[in-house]
Formats: C-alpha cells, sequence, structure tokens
C-alpha cells in the first residue's frame, strides 16, 4: 500500500498546474496587445468544407479588418461544396481558390496548398471558417512579427455555443486549454493552434512550407516544431481567436476531444502518460485516499471536494476573462466535461483510430496519419520530424 505522503504528493501535481497555468493566464493577457512596429501585406487563407456556424459573417469579419495591406483567400475542394454559394457573394472582394492538391493525408493541408504557394506576401494567415476576428485583430497579430519569428499563434476562445456539445467544447476550450497552452509556451514548447496560425513563408520554406506537414493531422503542432527546430520563435498573440462554436451534438464533441487526446498521445507519449494527474476529479481522487489514509472519511471527503470548488472557481475566473457567459448551464458543462476527461484518455489508449472531415485515420507514434482501412502511410515521407 502506497504510503499518505506519496498520495499527497501525487495529489498536489493537479492544483499546482492549475495554479500556474492561471497565474501565467493573467500575466499574458495583463500585458496587453503589443502595437506593432511595420504593418507587413498579409495573405489569410480560409479553408473552407461546409457551412461552419455563421460562415458568412466569419468572413465578413475578416474583411472588415482595419488594417492596409491584406489579401483574403476562400479554398474549397470542389464546387459541389455546401459553402460554394456563401464564397461566391464575397466576389470580388476575396480569391477563390477551387481544388484540392493531394500533397499528403491531410484534407486541410491539400485544400490550402495551392493557395499558399501563390500567396507573394511573406506572412501568410491561416484562420479558419468557424473562427471570428475582432476588430483590430491583424494589427494585434502584427505586433508579434518581431525578428526572428516564424510563426504566431493565439488562444481560441470559445462563444455562441448551443446544444449539449456546444457548451462542454466551451468548458472545455475556455478553461483547460488556455492553461496548458501557455504553460507550454512558457516552456517553450511550441504548441500551436491552427485555427489561427501566422507563418512565415520566408522561414517555412527551409524545411518545405505547408507541404512539410501534409502527412499529419496535428499539421500545426508539427509546423510550430519544425519552425523551432529552424531557429525561429513561435509566439503567442496577446489577443484571443473567437472560434464560434454553435450547434453541437455530444456525438460530435466526443469525436473532437478524441482525435485531440490521440493527437497528444502519439506527439507526446510521456506527457499523455501523465496527464490524468493534471485531472480535476483524478487529483480530487488521489487527495481523498491520501487523506482517508492519514486522517480519515471525513477529511478525504472535505479535502476533495474543496479541492473540486477551488478547481471550478478559478476555471470559472479563466473563462469569464475569455467572454464566456458564466450561468448554471455553464457550471453543468463543466462538471460534466471534467468527468469525461479521464473516460477521453482511456479511449485514447487504448485506440489510435479517429475521425476527421467524414474520414477514418490511425494516428501512429510521432503523429504520421495512416488509413484506418490501409497498413501504408497515405502520404510523404516523415524524416523532418521525429517523435517526442
Amino acid at each position: 500500500m502506497m504510503p499518505a505522503w506519496l498520495w499527497l504528493g501525487l495529489a498536489l501535481i493537479g492544483p499546482a498546474s492549475l495554479l500556474a497555468g492561471v497565474a501565467l493566464f493573467l500575466r499574458h493577457f495583463r500585458a496587453g496587445v503589443t502595437k506593432p512596429v511595420d504593418l507587413p501585406p498579409i495573405t489569410i487563407l480560409m479553408p473552407l468544407c461546409g457551412i461552419d456556424p455563421e460562415l458568412a459573417t466569419n468572413i465578413e469579419s475578416v474583411l472588415d479588418q482595419d488594417y492596409p495591406t491584406f489579401m483574403v483567400c476562400l479554398c474549397l475542394e470542389s464546387r459541389d461544396d455546401s459553402a460554394w454559394d456563401i464564397a461566391m457573394q464575397f466576389l470580388p472582394r476575396v480569391q477563390l481558390f477551387v481544388g484540392a492538391e493531394q500533397v499528403g493525408s491531410n484534407p486541410k493541408i491539400n485544400n490550402l496548398i495551392r493557395a499558399y504557394r501563390t500567396a507573394s506576401s511573406d506572412w501568410v494567415l491561416i484562420s479558419d471558417s468557424n473562427a471570428r476576428m475582432e476588430r483590430g485583430f491583424l494589427r494585434a497579430l502584427a505586433g508579434q512579427f518581431v525578428p526572428g519569428c516564424g510563426l504566431v499563434t493565439a488562444v481560441v476562445a470559445g462563444r455562441l455555443a448551443e446544444g449539449a456539445g456546444g457548451n462542454l467544447e466551451v468548458a472545455y476550450l475556455n478553461t483547460w486549454y488556455p492553461r496548458w497552452m501557455l504553460i507550454a509556451a512558457t516552456m517553450h514548447f511550441p504548441l500551436v493552434i491552427g485555427k489561427c496560425m501566422a507563418i512565415r513563408k520566408s522561414i517555412g520554406e527551409r524545411f518545405g512550407g505547408l507541404q512539410a506537414v501534409a502527412a499529419y493531422i496535428a499539421e500545426d503542432y508539427v509546423f510550430g516544431r519544425l519552425v523551432k527546430r529552424n531557429k525561429a520563435s513561435v509566439r503567442l498573440l496577446r489577443q484571443p481567436t473567437v472560434q464560434v462554436i454553435g450547434k453541437q451534438t455530444f456525438a460530435s464533441f466526443w469525436r473532437r476531444q478524441n482525435r485531440w487526446t490521440v493527437i497528444r498521445k502519439v506527439h507526446a507519449p510521456l506527457l499523455f502518460a501523465c496527464e490524468p494527474l493534471a485531472y480535476c476529479y483524478c487529483s480530487a481522487a488521489i487527495l481523498g485516499f491520501g487523506l482517508n489514509s492519514r486522517f480519515g472519511h471525513f477529511a478525504a471527503i472535505a479535502g476533495a471536494a474543496s479541492l473540486i470548488t477551488s478547481w471550478f472557481l478559478l476555471d470559472a475566473f479563466v473563462a469569464a476573462r475569455l467572454s464566456t457567459r458564466l450561468s448554471p448551464k455553464w457550471a453543468l458543462a463543466w462538471y460534466v466535461r471534467e468527468s469525461l476527461a479521464l473516460p477521453l484518455w482511456i479511449s485514447a489508449l487504448v485506440s489510435s483510430n479517429i475521425l476527421w472531415r467524414g474520414k477514418a485515420y490511425r494516428l501512429e507514434v510521432g503523429g504520421v496519419s495512416v488509413s484506418a482501412h490501409s497498413t501504408q502511410a497515405t502520404s510523404m515521407s516523415t524524416k523532418q520530424v521525429g517523435q517526442s
């Protein structure tokens, strides 16, 4: 039987990561947006695949940016895509690219690669179609374009959620993810969000640009690692990028969270193995075991309940700073989402199969995506990126 001090020591890992994440979150956003020294041209690539929630408004938010020189490119795999009619509404204010080029197993990269190659500006921003830009976003982004920077990304703030899955998504995006994104950034570990990924082409071309990450579902994470390997920095914007969640089902939430958890497993297996120690309910359970063996049942229950309550309040604070509307519905979603953390981890542990954009993949250690119906890699060689 484990001694009480060991249980209590393990129980401190989760609260310590929570406090560190909240402190780093406060420090990061309290500093304010960096004013740009220069406003270089930016090419903005938006991959379209179906009609995302409030798609037209999201595109309009990009076109309404107060920035001197930028080009918006809408990318579709075919004219049969349901987003075609909406995309056509914005001509000639945007440039339209139709037709994917099969350069790898990642359909998003296949959709973007033609527009990426033709971009004449050094800075290329990939902004997903469910992302909405607030006023001044591009100027804030340009504030991070400092010498030696190869990539800029941002914390995601989920908003406008509907349905059980949507509320669970917000409970995750606006709490757990920003905390760990800032912890990773502090440790110089590039945790990049593909929803907002500004690439300096001149640095990206040192390792092949977007095509170099076409074999990976987590192209954002791998691109960040390659930027770091090429002695350039990955910077984190001091303004969140807004993701319009819309109506989501529980099933869609589970598939998305399962995909992200499997991605963490294959890219960072050692960190994934330790991940449950940073979960709220796991930390509370470990604390309860330790207190029970030393002080009895009452101390165990009181300690675990106090930890869960404190965790909830700190997460609510972070979520509120990301403009989350706190309500009983949000509180319920938080408790349910925390209860799902360990089942999602177990699901990812036993299977590396995922569903993305209607296609089935199996992810191998190192992140290479393989067709779920094939034993062969579906794309290019991956010699440039090793395992974590």
